[in-house]
């Protein structure tokens, strides 16, 4: 695990955890021009998308070596945690399983329920991050993914070179992840959830952790699929971000 730090010290520190599949220069590109010259911007590349000869291996792992890394440089506490997509479910376990504080939670369509079939699925997905990134079976994959979560990213967005048993842990964990009992530690935190219009199956895990935090909020990207702002238009994507850790 790798973490990138730009901006002033002295700045209310936001940390940013990426998606599955993302590289974490490239998806908070633009937001970091944006966000740097009012904040301590925190990037954390995480096992297996860090250009090291590491895999990722758990959700629980990753949030714990963020804990430390924040516990050791910046006393364990943050202004803000944005989590895009796997990142959100990474933020859930650093806030709530490893003390990690923070003013507020920005789960970019950053957790959904368990899906039946979890090894079969995150088999097929590895295989189709595989094709992407080697132009194989282009059709058929962005036609699969874009029924799945309403949008396919492309070469360009991705990390140049995950190995396929890191994108199956990843989708696995993510699958089969079960939220920290102790939800009730965010509730000094404002938690916002944002998410596109197709995301069906992380609409449903919205309503779910909405169960458990009544005052969440929530946000729509409008009739968009999975990461389709941040990918398509990252100074949107950038423009809200800063207004939601303004507001």
């Amino acid at each position: 695990m790798k973490f990138y730090e730009y901006g002033n010290k002295n700045n209310p520190a936001v940390l940013y955890i990426h998606g599955m599949g993302c590289d974490v220069l490239k998806s908070f590109q633009v937001p970091t021009e944006v966000l740097q010259k009012d904040y301590r911007i925190i990037a954390a590349a995480l096992d297996g998308y860090d250009g090291e000869a590491s895999a990722f291996s758990s959700i629980h792992e990753q949030a714990e070596k963020i804990a430390t890394f924040l516990n050791k440089n910046y006393h364990g506490s943050v202004y803000a945690v944005i989590g895009m997509s796997m990142g959100g479910f990474i933020a859930l376990d650093l806030l709530c399983r490893y003390g990690i504080t923070a003013e507020k939670l920005l789960l970019d369509s950053g957790y959904t329920d368990n899906l039946p079939f979890a090894k079969l699925i995150a088999s097929a997905v590895s295989w189709g991050f595989d094709c992407l990134l080697h132009d194989k079976h282009r059709r058929l994959v962005k036609s699969g993914m874009k029924m799945m979560m309403g949008y396919c990213f492309d070469k360009k967005d991705l990390h140049d070179n995950p190995s396929r048993q890191t994108i199956y842990n990843s989708e696995y964990a993510c699958m089969t992840y079960t939220l920290p009992d102790n939800l009730g530690a965010l509730q000094n935190c404002r938690v916002t959830y944002l998410y596109g219009e197709k995301e069906k199956q992380m609409i449903k895990g919205m309503h779910t952790l909405k169960a458990y935090l009544p005052d969440l909020e929530e946000i729509s990207w409008g009739n968009v699929g999975h990461g389709e702002i941040m990918a398509e238009k990252p100074k949107l994507y950038a423009e809200m971000l800063k207004k939601l850790l303004i507001n």
